[in-house]
């Protein structure tokens, strides 16, 4: 796995673990290689890929996930039956899920959610216990699901990023369908003026248009 900032979970999705939305957005497509909208990409994920993960996780004992892999594609209902089984596990130990699932506006893929730490009070059983069910039952199937599957951005948030980049002088071609796409695909520079303008209607937008989300943001590649 690689790692990612700081607020940023492996692989690079931002899930929002009681984490402010204004600040979970201004970390959601940063990256180690550097910050803002264009050092948000990731490399697709190959059916080879998913399948030395099912391998992987098979070695260790978490077959649940592993079978959903082992034929190298992920479905829907697969991703679904995924989160259940975490979400299952959180609530086991006491914890649960406090706000979502809702569907990543950005890549009309994934999932976002709040854990709800529930009766467990100490910050570290509550970190070992996310971190063991998301192993488990999620962990690497959600960021394999979003990285094999074409980006959709939701349109209403399409139309509002073009308008934004209009208005700060910005043309887009309307065929958009990712934040990687608006940040000039591989051409992206991070921290160019466009990619700047981006993050910044990115932001805006979001918050505009999903007030009563308390996480917004995720891959975005």
């Amino acid at each position: 796995m690689s790692a990612g900032g700081a607020l940023v979970t492996a692989r690079g999705r931002c899930w929002g673990r009681a984490v402010a939305l204004s600040l979970c957005l201004s970390l959601v497509w940063m990256a180690s290689s550097g910050c803002g909208a264009a050092g948000g990409g990731a490399e697709r994920v190959s059916s080879s890929d998913i399948r030395s993960d099912a391998r992987e996780l098979k070695r260790q004992g978490y077959t649940e996930q592993a079978a959903m892999l082992e034929d190298g594609e992920i479905t829907a209902e697969e991703y679904q039956e995924a989160f259940d089984l975490f979400r299952s596990c959180l609530e086991e130990v006491g914890e649960g899920i406090a706000a979502g699932p809702y569907v990543n506006p950005l890549d009309g893929l994934t999932y976002e959610f709040m854990i709800d730490p529930g009766n467990v009070v100490d910050p570290i059983e509550q970190g070992k216990n996310e971190i063991a069910c998301e192993d488990r039952y999620f962990d690497p199937l959600d960021y394999d699901y979003g990285h094999s599957h074409e980006p959709q951005m939701d349109p209403v948030l399409h139309e509002a990023l073009r308008e934004c980049l209009a208005d700060k002088g910005f043309e887009t071609s309307g065929e958009e369908k990712s934040v990687r796409d608006f940040v000039g695909g591989d051409a992206a520079e991070v921290g160019s003026d466009l990619d700047n303008a981006v993050t910044e209607c990115i932001r805006s937008e979001v918050e505009r248009l999903y007030p009563d989300r308390e996480v917004v943001g995720g891959y975005g590649w």
